[in-house]
């Protein structure tokens, strides 16, 4: 019985002896998914990209008084066409009205003061220290009448040109503030597209510009529509937080749709690369020499790295090998093999 139990233990240990001699599992790493830093292939010397874009007034105005008062009246609404000197709102003029009927009577008593004064100092009876002070505070209530008036001139706001009610901030009988924006208008014969280029296009973009070549646009409203549009203003500082850049396109406003800030269009913008596109540069990072051979790593569009063979000319630059459009690893080549999955390294700002 001891006998059988010492065999019994003998085969189990040279069992975990045997399995603890045999060669570990094989770990397939082309399964790995891994991030790593791509360059898009160009070579042409203009492309047509599309841009995510919104619509924007191409003019606006926030109105407000340059007096505080009640509001009395809104003569249009939210949505209403308006034309340049039409009436918008009015403030209770009473206070001012007042004001300009006080000071126009000091101003009559200040005259009528002053013109005596007049004839008295030719015939000497007062001093020319007197006649100043009347001729002074003749001026005061001249100029205090004045500004009454400008005062009550300010209890209007017109449209200060042709457009378009975009909002109104405030009820009649509410109280408003001077300098208190309580409107805003757009203008109607133009629109602003404003969309955002990243950093590794803006040059390609100015180039554009300089070339005259116009950008198109169309909405999602009306997505089969294409509207020339030229470029209007484009930002030369970035976004901090994007990196973008902000291009702002204008258009005559469509006769056929009815555009309004914030709506969706799509840009299409022909950029113009650099002068030397046609014979793109492939870093030494991104090249693989093996028996005066030269291989990359291309990336397929399911994200798959398939090898390569290229040709390069004695500076580095493509011969053949590639096509317009592709994406190649320039760094970390040596660690990846064909089959593996990869996506873009993207650095964070600021790192």
């Amino acid at each position: 019985m001891i006998n059988n139990k010492k065999n019994a233990l003998g085969v189990m240990l040279m069992a975990l002896l045997a399995a603890s001699c045999s060669e570990p599992p094989s770990v397939d790493y082309s399964a790995t998914i891994r991030a790593v830093q791509m360059m898009n292939i160009e070579l042409v010397t203009t492309k047509v990209q599309a841009f995510p874009a919104k619509v924007e007034a191409s003019k606006q105005a926030s109105l407000s008084f340059r007096v505080p008062g009640k509001i009395a009246k809104f003569h249009v609404r939210a949505g209403t066409l308006v034309k340049q000197g039409q009436p918008l709102i009015d403030l209770v003029p009473t206070d001012y009205r007042i004001a300009v009927e006080g000071h126009q009577a000091d101003y009559q008593l200040a005259k009528v003061q002053h013109e005596r004064s007049e004839a008295l100092i030719d015939e000497q009876l007062i001093s020319q220290d007197q006649f100043d002070q009347t001729e002074t505070a003749l001026k005061v209530a001249e100029n205090e009448l004045e500004q009454a008036k400008t005062d009550l001139s300010y209890t209007h706001i017109s449209a200060p040109y042709d457009g378009r009610v975009a909002a109104t901030y405030f009820k009649a009988h509410e109280y408003v503030q001077a300098l208190q924006p309580v409107m805003s208008i757009q203008s109607e014969n133009a629109v602003d597209v404003v969309m955002e280029i990243p950093e590794r296009l803006i040059g390609a973009l100015r180039r554009s510009h300089l070339q005259v070549n116009q950008p198109t646009v169309s909405f999602a409203v009306k997505p089969d529509q294409q509207y020339t549009v030229s470029i209007k203003e484009i930002e030369t500082i970035a976004d901090p937080e994007s990196g973008t850049f902000t291009v702002t396109m204008t258009m005559p406003s469509p006769d056929d749709l009815n555009l309004y800030p914030s709506m969706a269009a799509t840009a299409n913008v022909e950029l113009v690369l650099s002068e030397d596109s046609l014979t793109q540069r492939i870093p030494n990072s991104a090249v693989i020499n093996e028996n005066g051979q030269h291989f990359v790593w291309r990336v397929s569009t399911d994200n798959q790295l398939e090898r390569v063979s290229i040709e390069l000319s004695k500076d580095g630059k493509l011969v053949s090998g590639l096509l317009d459009g592709d994406r190649i690893v320039t760094a970390g080549i040596n660690e990846l093999t064909a089959g593996q999955t990869v996506t873009e390294w993207v650095k964070e700002r600021g790192l």
